[in-house]
């Protein structure tokens, strides 16, 4: 078939929340597209607990939930820990990365799963501050800023204040 460029951009804009979903190809077929239009709080992705849970205050009967490892977990990981739980590290230029956050023997263990044996990150916790920042952001509204002298803070999304008040009770 000739190809005729692009298609054409929608000449009305689309609503929020509406995306395209791409659907693999069999050799052969022509591409189709499913399209929703889904709100996005009803929709699942891994950093749903961290969406906001009562836009513009009209709060929706939900419940806060906190993330554990899953079933499949390395029990060892989480055995004699003193928390943990999936949060978002902030990498640099503002990108956000979910790990498995572990306390234990006075250390920050990080893993990028629940099934790494080896954590992706270890912070002695001895000699740095850990602090509660709240944000106006609107999807991470609580922070943990963990500095330790001569280093990068460290900065973890929390879902909420009773959170990070949970985790800097742990680590004080």
């Amino acid at each position: 078939p000739p190809d005729n460029g692009p298609p054409p951009l929608p000449s009305s804009s689309l609503p929020e929340g509406y995306y395209e979903e791409a659907v693999p190809l069999s050799p052969g077929k022509a591409p189709e597209y499913i399209t929703s239009n889904y709100d996005s709080d009803q929709m699942s992705s891994s950093y749903e607990s961290y969406d906001e849970e009562e836009e513009d205050g009209k709060g929706r009967g939900k419940k806060m939930r906190h993330q554990w490892p899953s079933e499949e977990a390395s029990m060892d990981l989480v055995k004699d820990a003193r928390i943990c739980a999936f949060l978002l590290r902030k990498k640099r230029f503002g990108q956000w990365t979910k790990l498995l956050c572990v306390i234990k023997d006075n250390k920050l263990l990080c893993y990028k799963s629940s099934k790494d044996q080896t954590p992706q990150m270890e912070l002695v916790l001895s000699g740095c501050s850990i602090t509660h920042v709240p944000k106006d952001g609107k999807k991470k509204k609580h922070e943990l800023k963990i500095v330790h002298q001569g280093a990068d803070a460290l900065v973890l999304a929390v879902q909420s204040k009773e959170q990070a008040e949970e985790w800097l009770k742990v680590t004080q």
